[in-house]
């Protein structure tokens, strides 16, 4: 059975892919933190940042590198 660090991080990671947009203008690491703050996942936004480079190895996600510091994120 997974630790109960893991399960937060699975749950968080779950809750991270539910905010992001399907289509259009994606969102940032911070706007997304801040959602995921408001969702109960008290996550600093490098955490999020970390979180996006794991789930784009499994999931088709792009990130808008325009932005700067770091872009948009959304689902390819």
């Amino acid at each position: 059975m997974p630790s109960s660090t893991s399960r937060r991080t699975i749950a968080r990671q779950w809750e991270l892919l539910k905010q992001l947009p399907g289509k259009g203008p994606g969102l940032s690491a911070a706007e997304l933190s801040g959602r995921l703050q408001s969702s109960g996942h008290q996550v600093s936004k490098r955490t999020i940042e970390r979180d996006l480079v794991e789930l784009s190895q499994l999931f088709p996600l792009q990130c808008n590198d325009k932005g700067i510091p770091s872009g948009d994120i959304g689902e390819a």
